[in-house]
């Protein structure tokens, strides 16, 4: 039973070569699909790169606060030491 049981924890080594190799076969063997995108679609991507874009603002304006006030202090701590 314990030889069964290390049998199925095997994890497959997948490493970049592998990846690598894969998404190049894959872009070279590509077929035309003739496919149509409707205005629909272009503004709901446009609507997406939109939201990604004020989105990472928000985050840096977040974080960047956060920092900011932690070398803030750092800096008031030395004045307060001279």
């Amino acid at each position: 039973m314990t030889n069964f049981r290390k049998i199925i924890k095997i994890k497959p080594k997948i490493d970049i070569n592998t990846i690598i190799t894969t998404l190049t076969i894959l872009i070279l063997i590509t077929r035309n699909t003739y496919a149509y995108i409707d205005p629909g679609s272009g503004s709901m991507i446009l609507q997406v790169i939109i939201a990604a874009v004020l989105g990472t603002i928000t985050v840096i304006k977040i974080y960047w606060n956060k920092v900011k006030s932690i070398f803030s202090r750092k800096s008031d701590n030395k004045k307060a030491e001279d």
